[in-house]
């Protein structure tokens, strides 16, 4: 009865966790949409999916596309933009979580695995944005694009990393408590 007791709690834990995890990658999203500090349009730091790595890490690729579906849908219908900007956050999360989830598979590092994420990311969006407003001059974009999602990946990589590393220490305190 004990052991059904503590499953039970640890199921409740981890939701809770999860929708707490899922509730920040939506506020960290929409808190970026509103800095415009980087001279390219459409450029973000990608710190929503800081979250996704940490959420991949800790609990595994379900959970880390749950998350990321999950905050492109909603920061959608709260910022009122269900157009072709969805459809390229949607296109660039699928792509990006499936590619974090494959390389985390290969024993690759945090860092790595964010940084080519990013790019995955990247790729996901201008291909979803050729679909959707018609035009393949948008790859051109990805010149612009891929440095700055370099930067941000590796950022966000070592963020996650140190995240990850402090998140896993203080479940292992609470545990030996």
């Amino acid at each position: 009865m004990l052991t059904v007791s503590y499953n039970k709690n640890n199921k409740i834990k981890k939701m809770v966790l999860l929708a707490n995890l899922t509730a920040a990658a939506i506020i960290l999203n929409i808190i970026e949409a509103q800095l415009e500090f980087l001279p390219v349009p459409g450029a973000r730091l990608g710190l929503a999916n800081l979250i996704t790595i940490v959420v991949l890490y800790m609990y595994g690729f379900k959970e880390g596309f749950l998350v990321t579906i999950l905050r492109v849908f909603i920061v959608a219908l709260l910022s009122g933009r269900l157009s072709q900007t969805f459809w390229m956050s949607m296109a660039g999360g699928i792509l990006s979580v499936s590619a974090m989830g494959l390389l985390k598979k290969f024993k690759m590092g945090i860092v790595l695995v964010s940084l080519l994420g990013s790019i995955f990311h990247q790729i996901g969006q201008i291909v979803a944005g050729i679909y959707v407003i018609g035009a393949t001059e948008i790859l051109y974009y990805l010149y612009i694009m891929i440095p700055i999602g370099v930067v941000t990946g590796i950022i966000n990589g070592i963020i996650g990393e140190k995240l990850i590393l402090n998140l896993k220490n203080k479940e292992e305190n609470d545990n030996n408590a």
